[in-house]
C-alpha cells in the first residue's frame, strides 16, 4: 500500500514524465470523467426533485470539504459543537464512523474533553435517519454533520467547507485523477469557508490560498484556523495519563500516522521542538496490524527514537496497545484565529432561520414546556 501511494503521488498527482505514467494518467482521467458524470447526475436528481432530501425541524449545520483526505473537518465539527453548546443548545453530532471496530469504537471518536458534556454523538452511513433519531429520541436542538458537504440525503441550513492551507485543491482534478470529490464550481453551495492549518503554511503560500479562495467565495465569509496542540496522551495507559507538550522538546521521536494529510502533523511535532528522526505514513483510516507495529518499533530502535508519536485519530485504533517503546498521541484542538466574527454571523443566520430555544428557556425539545412533557 505504501508503494502504491508513493507511485500514485508521483505518476498521477505529480505528472511524472515517461510513457508509462502518461498512459496511467490517461486511464485515471477516463475513470475521473465517469466519476464526475455520476456526481453531476446525482446532483441533477436532487435539483430536479426526483430525489428529495430528508428535512428535520432543527438547524442542520454541515462541516465538510471538497477533497479526499484530511482537511481538519472533524476538529472543525468539534469546534462548532462547542460553540453551539455555549449558546445554550442541545447538540447532536452525526459522523460516518470510519474505522469502527467490533467493540464499537471508531477513529472519529472525540477524545475526552474535546466535546462538551451532553453532546450526543451518533454514527452510521444513513445520517438522514440519524438526524431524525437525534431530534425524536435525544431532543437535539441543533445538529452538526461531520463530513457532510456531499451528503445529499439530508437537507442542511449551513455548509461550512474546510480548505487545507497546505494543499487546498491538489492538481484540481476529480477522483481518481486528483483529490477532488466534486468540481471547484461546487463551492458555490458553501455558506462559508474555513482555511485550516493556516499557521503551518508559508506566508506566500497562505497569501495565495487566501486570494484564490476569496475569488471563489464571492463575498461569503472566509475564516482561518490553526490546529492548536494541547497535550500528549499515553496510548497504552488505561487512564490515558497526560504529558505536557514541553516533554517533546529536544527528544528524538518517530512519527507515524494514517491520516489524509500527515505533513501538518509532522510539522506540528517539529514546531514543538521534537527531533523527528523518522516518519511513517499509512493510508487514511488505516487499521494497524501486529506486523505494522513490529516494523514501527524496529525502526524506532534503528533510529534511536525515545518515543513513538501518533495522532489521536490513530490512537483510537491503538487504545491499550503496549509496546517496548513509549507510544504517545498528540491531542490537538481547532482554534479560529481570523474571521471568526463573520463566521459566527453566518451561523446566527442559519440558527435564526429555524426557531431554536436555548436550554433553560422553559421549552422542551419537540414542543411544549418541560413541565408539560413530564406529565
Amino acid at each position: 500500500m505504501r508503494r502504491f501511494r508513493r507511485w500514485y503521488e508521483r505518476a498521477v498527482l505529480a505528472d511524472a514524465p515517461g510513457v508509462g505514467p502518461t498512459a496511467i494518467r490517461l486511464l485515471y482521467r477516463l475513470v475521473s470523467f465517469a466519476y464526475a458524470l455520476a456526481v453531476h447526475l446525482r446532483r441533477l436528481a436532487y435539483a430536479a426533485g426526483c430525489v428529495r432530501p430528508v428535512r428535520v425541524p432543527v438547524p442542520v449545520l454541515s462541516v465538510g470539504n471538497l477533497t479526499a483526505g484530511g482537511t481538519g473537518k472533524t476538529p472543525a465539527a468539534f469546534w462548532l459543537c462547542r460553540l453551539l453548546v455555549r449558546r445554550g443548545l442541545r447538540v447532536a453530532l452525526l459522523s460516518r464512523g470510519y474505522g469502527r471496530t467490533a467493540g464499537g469504537g471508531d477513529d472519529e471518536a472525540p477524545p475526552p474533553g474535546l466535546l462538551p458534556e451532553g453532546v450526543v454523538r451518533l454514527t452510521g452511513r444513513r445520517r438522514d435517519l440519524l438526524a431524525s433519531e437525534a431530534v425524536s429520541v435525544h431532543g437535539a436542538q441543533a445538529i452538526v454533520l461531520d463530513d457532510g458537504f456531499q451528503h445529499w440525503r439530508l437537507a442542511r441550513d449551513l455548509d461550512l467547507v474546510c480548505i487545507d492551507a497546505l494543499d487546498p485543491f491538489g492538481n484540481e482534478r476529480m477522483l481518481p485523477a486528483g483529490p477532488l470529490r466534486e468540481p471547484l464550481s461546487a463551492l458555490g453551495r458553501a455558506s462559508a469557508f474555513l482555511i485550516t492549518r493556516a499557521d503551518l503554511a508559508e506566508p506566500e503560500m497562505l497569501g495565495g490560498v487566501r486570494a484564490r479562495l476569496r475569488a471563489l467565495a464571492d463575498g461569503r465569509p472566509v475564516a482561518e484556523s490553526v490546529h492548536k496542540p494541547v497535550v500528549l496522551v499515553d496510548v497504552a495507559d488505561a487512564v490515558r495519563r497526560e504529558r505536557p507538550l514541553e516533554w517533546l522538546r529536544g527528544r528524538s521521536v518517530l512519527a507515524f500516522s494514517g491520516i489524509g494529510n500527515p505533513v501538518g502533523f509532522e510539522r506540528t511535532l517539529a514546531s514543538l521542538g521534537a527531533e523527528v528522526v523518522q516518519c511513517r505514513r499509512f493510508p487514511d483510516h488505516h487499521v494497524y496490524s501486529g506486523e505494522d507495529l513490529r516494523r514501527i518499533v524496529a525502526e524506532a530502535r534503528e533510529f534511536m527514537a525515545e518515543a513513538l508519536v501518533t495522532t489521536e485519530k490513530d490512537a483510537a485504533r491503538l487504545a491499550g496497545t503496549a509496546l517496548s517503546v513509549p507510544l504517545l498521541a498528540l491531542r490537538i484542538e481547532l482554534e479560529v484565529v481570523r474571521g471568526g466574527e463573520a463566521l459566527e454571523a453566518v451561523l446566527s443566520g442559519a440558527l435564526a432561520a429555524k426557531v431554536v430555544r436555548p436550554e433553560g428557556s422553559g421549552m422542551a425539545p419537540g414542543g411544549g414546556t418541560k413541565e408539560d412533557r413530564a406529565t
